[in-house]
């Protein structure tokens, strides 16, 4: 190999390393940030199961705009209601979701 190629090779490999160290430094402060939400309204629970809960709501999530929230929620023994995996959609995703989902047959 040339002497180009491996100087280009070890500035790729330095450009790896410093990437995957700032993902990481971004992903473990990710994991100490506050979240905070409000529910602005709550259209509906779509289903309830034990101490969880699946509902569609208007969320805003720390202090943005809010947007339309598919989402999981946990209720603990005080019934604090504590956030898991979902979707937030704006208003032309959910319209675009409308449109989707309207063409579908559904068999019940």
């Amino acid at each position: 190999m040339s002497v180009a190629v491996l100087v280009t090779i070890g500035h790729l490999a330095l450009f790896l390393r410093s990437y995957q160290f700032e993902a990481e430094r971004k992903y473990n402060n990710m994991d100490t940030k506050e979240l905070s939400y409000e529910v602005i309204e709550s259209i509906g629970v779509i289903s309830e199961k034990n101490s969880y809960t699946k509902e569609v709501n208007i969320i805003s999530w720390n202090g943005r705009p809010p947007v339309c929230d598919i989402r999981g929620f946990r209720v603990d023994k005080e019934g604090v209601k504590h956030p898991l995996k979902g979707i937030s959609m704006s208003k032309a995703d959910l319209v675009a979701l409308k449109e989707l989902l309207s063409h579908v047959e559904l068999e019940v």
